[in-house]
C-alpha cells in the first residue's frame, strides 16, 4: 500500500526520503557524546639477555 503511493508520487517519495535524511542527521548532531574512559596506550618493553658481555647502557654506544 505504502509501496503504491510513492510509486504513484515519485516527487513525494523524493521529499519523504530527504526529510527522514535531513531528520537523521539532525539527530546525529544533537546525540551527546559519551565519555570515554581513559585508556592508557599499550607499552611495549623488550629485556634481552648477553651472555659473555659486559654490562653497559646501549644508549652510551
Amino acid at each position: 500500500m505504502i509501496a503504491t503511493y510513492f510509486i504513484r508520487r515519485p516527487k513525494t517519495a523524493i521529499v519523504f526520503s530527504l526529510f527522514i535524511t535531513l531528520f537523521g542527521v539532525l539527530a546525529i548532531l544533537r546525540l551527546p557524546v559519551a565519555q570515554y574512559p581513559s585508556i592508557t596506550p599499550p607499552v611495549v618493553q623488550v629485556t634481552a639477555t648477553y651472555t659473555g658481555r659486559m654490562q653497559r647502557p646501549s644508549s652510551k654506544q
